[in-house]
């Protein structure tokens, strides 16, 4: 009579089987393979097919490296063998460096050929003229062709007269801005100030209705800003 279910002979658990067929020793495929790797183990066929594998797997190593050595290139630098298909140079930083500026060499000659300059050198200085100056008369260098003047002050001379207030006033501000800073560097530290009282700001007025300098000059002010 046919048993209704079957004891797997790995696991032990029960499993039912088919009306019809051979009856199964296993309750899967994986009890299979683990029951049949376990009594290889047991008779030392395992211990047989691991060193098998690992022979075919080192043949087939030896086999690869054999033909990347027949396959390597030398450094054109160097002359070091070079074993990746993709490789230019081996990768020392000699050989990495005479690389890098043979590529950036045959740009320049390209960029040359294609815009009549350098790459490196379009942002040089611009080209210097020599002329005479309109407002004091001695021979200046500058960049610009259609320059009349050798400096600013020698603008300002010729377009305001030589006793320009505008560029005066600027010159006392900036002054009396540096006495500020000082001043400002002179007060004692927030630590040193009584609790409930802040810190007092210095504040610059210039007069700009003045035509003078600084003090007695220009009428400058100091103010204390609470």
């Amino acid at each position: 009579m046919r048993p209704e279910y079957t004891t797997c002979i790995h696991c032990g658990c029960q499993t039912k089987i088919a009306g019809d067929g051979p009856i199964p020793k296993y309750c899967s495929s994986r009890c299979r393979a683990a029951y049949n790797r376990a009594r290889a183990k047991e008779t030392g066929k395992f211990a047989e097919w691991e060193a098998r594998r690992l022979a075919r797997q080192a043949e087939a190593a030896a086999a690869r490296e054999a033909d990347r050595l027949a396959s390597a290139r030398p450094c054109p630098y160097c002359g070091a063998p070079m074993t990746h298909p993709r490789r230019v140079q081996c990768g020392a930083p000699e050989c990495k460096r005479r690389y890098v500026n043979e590529r950036h060499r045959e740009f320049e000659r390209r960029h040359k050929a294609e815009h009549g300059t350098y790459y490196s050198r379009q942002y040089d200085k611009k080209p210097q003229f020599t002329i005479t100056c309109m407002q004091c008369g001695r021979e200046a260098v500058v960049t610009k062709r259609r320059a009349r003047y050798c400096s600013y002050d020698c603008f300002y001379d010729a377009r305001y007269g030589p006793h320009d207030w505008r560029r005066q006033q600027q010159e006392c501000a900036a002054r009396a801005c540096g006495r500020q800073a000082g001043a400002l560097i002179a007060e004692p530290s927030s630590s040193d100030i009584p609790s409930g009282r802040q810190r007092p700001t210095a504040r610059l007025r210039v007069d700009a209705a003045t035509d003078s300098c600084c003090g007695e000059h220009c009428n400058t002010t100091w103010m204390q800003a609470g």
